[in-house]
């Protein structure tokens, strides 16, 4: 009897394990999804931050769990750029600024320490200093699973 209710503990804790380790390996791969959450925003005059109203937990503290952006469109035209960064709700960069030209592909990009664990917006300003607005569309994640590059 002593013999047959220790294994029943044994294969019970082992279950237990089991479904704890699947649950966290699920969340995990959730908080990791690389998604292509759409935006449209205008770019404000004389290099004023504008940004993506929607923000995003960025559920790491792994600054080269990269964020991305893709530039498909702008009002500007064709080959024209744009700078983007992480940002937090006062507009303090969680990352570095980066340039991105109109159709030239999604980028991959560390995050910065202010990026932990943070809600976060895409943020974006004209890389010239210009008394013009101008609407950029495209597509952007806050972390993606994956280390900085091109795709």
């Amino acid at each position: 009897m002593f013999k047959r209710s220790k294994l029943l503990k044994l294969i019970s804790v082992a279950v237990l394990l089991a479904i704890a380790s699947a649950i966290s390996f699920s969340t995990i791969s959730y908080a990791s999804t690389n998604d292509e959450i759409d935006y449209q925003f205008v770019i404000k005059t004389n290099l004023a931050i504008s940004r993506y109203d929607d923000k995003r937990l960025r559920s790491t503290s792994n600054n080269d769990n990269a964020w991305k952006v893709n530039l498909e469109f702008s009002d500007e035209g064709s080959n024209t750029a744009t700078m983007f960064s992480l940002g937090l709700n006062d507009y303090t960069p969680a990352s570095a600024w980066v340039t991105k030209v109109v159709g030239t592909g999604t980028n991959y990009y560390s995050a910065n320490d202010a990026a932990d664990w943070a809600y976060v917006y895409l943020q974006a300003k004209d890389n010239n200093n210009v008394a013009a607005t101008y609407r950029i569309t495209g597509y952007w994640d806050e972390e993606t699973g994956r280390g900085p590059g091109k795709e």
